[in-house]
């Protein structure tokens, strides 16, 4: 495993064995500058390493109003146009009720698009699976 960003709330892993980006939230409140930091450092690596496989932890995840607006209407469309379609993310959902609502409808919005597939579980292995067939 490789670390791209490690802060007091997120951390960003890369596992060289199945080429995949795992990023999970601890702790109950996700600083801004933390959180905006995470995303940049983990769509760069991406981009550079043509990483498709994602894996988003967010059962302790609670991203404010004003940080998930910019990932979905500046973040997110600038991502896309850099690594255009293919990727596979797998997320175990938030516990916070508005930020697991709030991420499946942009999620169902952007799979809409073909730039990527989007599943949930309740299991990290299992999402882990998912992940990596074909």
């Amino acid at each position: 495993m490789q670390t791209i960003f490690k802060g007091a709330t997120v951390e960003v892993l890369f596992n060289d064995d199945n080429q995949m980006i795992e990023i999970s939230y601890f702790g109950n409140i996700t600083k801004s500058e933390e959180f905006r930091t995470g995303v940049l450092k983990s769509g760069e690596f991406a981009i550079t390493h043509k990483v498709i496989l994602w894996l988003l932890d967010q059962r302790n995840m609670n991203v404010h109003p004003n940080d998930h607006t910019w990932f979905f209407t500046e973040w997110q469309p600038a991502f896309d146009k850099a690594m255009p379609g293919g990727r596979k993310i797998a997320i175990i959902p938030a516990k916070n009720l508005f930020s697991e609502f709030s991420i499946k409808m942009e999620n169902q919005r952007i799979e809409k698009t073909g730039n990527m597939s989007v599943k949930y579980f309740f299991d990290k292995e299992e999402a882990k699976k998912w992940l990596l067939t074909s």
